[in-house]
């Protein structure tokens, strides 16, 4: 890979330049930039892959399957986030399954390149904790919500808080 092209994809977007900015440099060399077209990357639950990504441009979306075939979408991200990090960090196989649902950008990290970055650079290892759990925190008040209130009671909330916020309500969203 180029290295100008991973410099390229780097600075193509300000949250993605914030988290490298301070990689090693060895790190930065070894990335990939890779793109994909809608629903080409998919990552399934309970697999394990060698690498982790980070989101550069586009959305994914972040969902659970269970044995009865129904689908449970945990998160959709969009550039600045990553794929796999937590699986990288203790490894093991991916917790929840993720597809592109628009084309992509993402840069390629071999997981002990990302390991190796979380140790050597405590800003971003900072950085990193902090979104982990702002991850968690945000899953467990949607997993509360699922769980404990009906889809009448999960409408109605979501209209609260849409109203509450001033956020419009159009075909196009889609948060619950």
């Amino acid at each position: 890979m180029n290295i100008n092209e991973v410099y390229k994809a780097i600075n193509s977007n300000e949250r993605v330049r914030q988290l490298v900015k301070t990689a090693p440099l060895n790190i930065i060399g070894q990335m990939d930039v890779k793109k994909f077209d809608t629903k080409q990357f998919v990552l399934h639950q309970g697999e394990r892959y060698q690498n982790t990504y980070l989101l550069v441009k586009g959305r994914v979306k972040v969902f659970l399957n269970s044995p009865s075939g129904k689908q449970v979408v945990l998160d959709v991200y969009d550039s600045g986030m990553f794929l796999g990090e937590q699986e990288a960090v203790i490894n093991r196989p991916y917790s929840a399954s993720i597809i592109n649902i628009s084309p992509i950008t993402v840069l390629s990290i071999r997981n002990s390149d990302f390991v190796e970055w979380t140790q050597k650079d405590h800003r971003f290892a900072d950085r990193l904790i902090h979104n982990l759990s702002e991850q968690i925190y945000h899953l467990t008040k949607r997993m509360e919500r699922y769980s404990m209130h009906s889809a009448l009671q999960q409408i109605g909330l979501f209209l609260l808080y849409c109203a509450h916020e001033h956020i419009p309500i159009t075909r196009e969203k889609n948060h619950l």
